[in-house]
């Protein structure tokens, strides 16, 4: 049986994110949605206004096999897959709700996140305790949930194959990645 571990991250256009992540080997799937935020029933218009968002990004879900690939490794990939230098948006989107995070559970997590970004020359994507949701929460809300985002956004790049490359192209994405390679 797979040891099955998942971590959420923040880099920008969950799009971008969720298919880049679902490439690399020992991940079984990376899922969209938005995190880090405190509002109630997350969609994507909500998304649009950080501040009534409750602090919502955009992030993706990676639910990887531990027995093939490490924490550590997955965040690695992650450094190489976002501008971890830009902490106010990514690529062309810009705004709050599209900056690089890296959700931690534990102290574990937080102290392999935190080695990671410090190897990486110029690094500021920020490492954030993710509390889990809490069932009782007295204010209904839950505690940073991850809402999965609206199924249209589920695999985007290939259903929409031309306007995801279209996309991904017109924002700068992979040019810019190739200028920031961080050697890990």
């Amino acid at each position: 049986m797979a040891a099955e571990r998942e971590v959420i991250l923040a880099g920008g256009c969950f799009w971008c994110l969720e298919h880049d992540m679902q490439k690399i080997e020992g991940v079984f799937r990376a899922e969209s949605g938005y995190a880090g935020g405190t509002a109630p029933d997350m969609t994507y218009e909500k998304s649009h206004d950080f501040e009534a968002s409750g602090g919502h990004v955009e992030a993706v879900k990676v639910v990887f096999d531990e027995d093939k690939i490490s924490f550590k490794k997955i965040l690695q990939a992650f450094m190489g897959l976002h501008d971890y230098t830009d902490v106010d948006g990514q690529f062309c989107d810009r705004g709050k709700q599209y900056a690089p995070v890296i959700f931690v559970k534990n102290a574990e997590e937080r102290a392999v996140a935190e080695a990671v970004v410090a190897s990486v020359k110029g690094a500021k994507t920020p490492v954030v305790d993710y509390d889990p949701p809490l069932a009782d929460d007295e204010d209904g809300i839950g505690n940073r949930q991850f809402w999965t985002a609206e199924e249209y956004h589920q695999d985007y790049a290939e259903k929409n194959p031309t306007r995801y490359t279209y996309y991904r192209w017109s924002c700068g994405r992979d040019k810019r990645l190739q200028t920031l390679k961080p050697a890990l």
